[in-house]
């Protein structure tokens, strides 16, 4: 783990919050970055997105994410991390897509 994706592991809570890593880190689509993590967690970084800040992505959203394509979807990256529903109840990501 190095650089933006670690200063997002760190960020977020480290490993209480990720366990250890399970991949190194590696090259994805259109010159970005990631690294998965043994709690269900995965953390994307690609220089043009979200400022250059990796951003961290998880369990049910990143199943879907996953079955979608990761970010050679229509949904490309991560924009934020997961952010928590006003009510409490749910979660979710923006993602780079035009629109968003």
């Amino acid at each position: 783990m190095e650089g933006r994706i670690e200063e997002t592991f760190h960020r977020l809570g480290g490993h209480a919050k990720f366990g250890d890593a399970t991949t190194p880190e590696s090259d994805a689509a259109r010159g970005g970055k990631f690294q998965v993590f043994a709690k269900a967690s995965s953390i994307y970084w690609h220089p043009d997105v979200s400022g250059g800040v990796a951003r961290q992505v998880e369990g049910r959203i990143r199943d879907k994410w996953r079955d979608l394509g990761w970010e050679n979807s229509r949904l490309k990256c991560p924009t934020t991390d997961e952010i928590i529903t006003p009510d409490g109840k749910g979660r979710f990501n923006h993602d780079d897509r035009p629109g968003t």
